[in-house]
């Protein structure tokens, strides 16, 4: 908030994804993501979607004693639908057991970028 009152959105434009003409930004819904109480961290990246230009794509680490199933992705989908906008869902929710970091321990956006493939 600036000395006038004005709110402003920091992020950064690249990690902005613009899905059907909406602007979805990633870090907000990283944000919903790790608040659930299975989700350790979650990262969202944009993927290509053939009518939407790009949708969500939501790269999720869960906690240690959680496992993958279709059980937790479910809940965490009914989490999501309760706290997100409809258009800001991601379309595609994918567990893993680490994200790739950076040297500076960052996530590597771009690394998982490259390993997306467009469906």
């Amino acid at each position: 908030m600036d000395k006038d009152g004005f709110v402003y959105f920091k992020q950064r434009i690249k990690r902005i994804i613009i899905s059907n003409g909406y602007n979805l930004y990633p870090s907000y819904i990283e944000t919903t993501l790790n608040s659930h109480p299975y989700v350790f961290t979650s990262t969202v990246i944009g993927i290509p979607h053939p009518k939407k230009v790009q949708v969500a794509k939501a790269y999720i680490v869960l906690k240690d004693n959680i496992k993958p199933s279709k059980d937790i992705e479910k809940d965490i989908r009914k989490f999501c639908e309760k706290n997100l906008a409809t258009y800001s869902m991601p379309a595609v929710y994918e567990f893993r057991d680490s994200l790739p970091t950076t040297l500076v321990g960052k996530v590597a956006y771009r690394k998982l970028e490259e390993d997306t493939h467009k469906w």
